[in-house]
């Protein structure tokens, strides 16, 4: 499954991809969870979101 990763500490976006990642997951990102790409990602993103 391919999770986006929103995140705006860059320590715990790496925690985070590398833990997905030996779940067996292809992490897209990761991306800030503030700004005009956030918008954009949620308005076309489905699926399963962790705030």
């Amino acid at each position: 499954m391919k999770v986006l990763v929103l995140e705006d500490d860059p320590l715990l976006q790496v925690d985070l991809a590398e833990m997905l990642e030996q779940m067996g997951h292809e992490v897209v990102g990761p991306f800030s969870a503030e700004g005009p790409r956030y918008a954009i990602l949620r308005r076309v993103a489905s699926g399963c979101s962790l705030r």
